[in-house]
């Protein structure tokens, strides 16, 4: 192993690709994964994930997107009660007792380092107490995440998304972030996105919010791409439906 400024170089020339990264939703959320979810208010943002969330726990299948069961820490800094009646009528037709979705009803500063230690240490104790194979871990929402920084300010979410980023490689878990209410995040006609700086530095994938469907923002072949819920990527794995 080689070091630099005291942490280990990564070799390219003997990088072993991970054809089989875990996943929670196949061609949507992967392990150790960063993604954040915009749109304009009254979206359903909190709703759309309230239902992944509730699926990924019980391992259930989201239409044709197939889903690994795995645990699930909401962070519900705005309304845990209103995510525990989003979630509650997924769950009636499954034992509750398979299911590992807990919410946290406090606000978490995803700017703040120190706070960020000591929450990934409770979150991989979390993930151990339910030995799940996968774990989601979800932000909601971000402008009450961020303490006294500025989601529209660079340098306040570079700490946010550097945070997030740590927590996922060291929980193993995917991390999602949902975004305030913020309609200047849109897409260009050559597919790069614009408006908030912290969704440009999200470096796996960007969720778009919008009614009636879904739209997902992704990076294929080193380019954003847009997708509604409709569409079918060739060779990502990824469909969707529109309900």
């Amino acid at each position: 192993m080689t070091l630099f400024l005291g942490k280990p170089l990564l070799c390219a020339t003997s990088f072993k690709i991970e054809l089989n990264r875990p996943y929670l939703a196949k061609g949507l959320l992967l392990a150790s994964q960063v993604s954040i979810l915009v749109g304009p208010p009254n979206t359903g943002k909190s709703s759309v994930v309230a239902c992944l969330a509730a699926s990924i726990s019980m391992g259930r299948t989201i239409g044709h997107i197939r889903v690994k069961r795995g645990a699930v820490l909401y962070v519900a800094a705005e309304d845990p009660n209103g995510i525990a009646e989003r979630s509650h009528g997924y769950f009636h037709t499954e034992p509750t007792d398979l299911a590992h979705f807990h919410i946290h009803g406090w606000p978490i500063n995803l700017a703040d380092d120190d706070e960020m230690a000591t929450f990934c240490a409770e979150a991989q104790k979390f993930r151990r107490s339910f030995q799940a194979a996968q774990m989601l871990i979800v932000f909601d929402t971000l402008n009450l995440c961020i303490g006294d920084g500025d989601e529209n300010s660079a340098r306040d979410m570079s700490r946010v998304i550097e945070n997030a980023q740590r927590l996922a490689r060291a929980t193993r878990a995917h991390v999602m972030i949902i975004g305030a209410s913020d309609q200047r995040v849109r897409l260009r006609r050559d597919g790069r996105l614009i408006g908030s700086t912290g969704a440009r530095q999200v470096s796996s994938v960007v969720f778009r919010c919008s009614r009636p469907a879904v739209e997902a923002v992704w990076r294929i072949s080193g380019r954003l791409v847009l997708m509604p819920s409709t569409a079918v990527a060739s060779g990502t794995g990824c469909r969707g439906r529109t309900r």
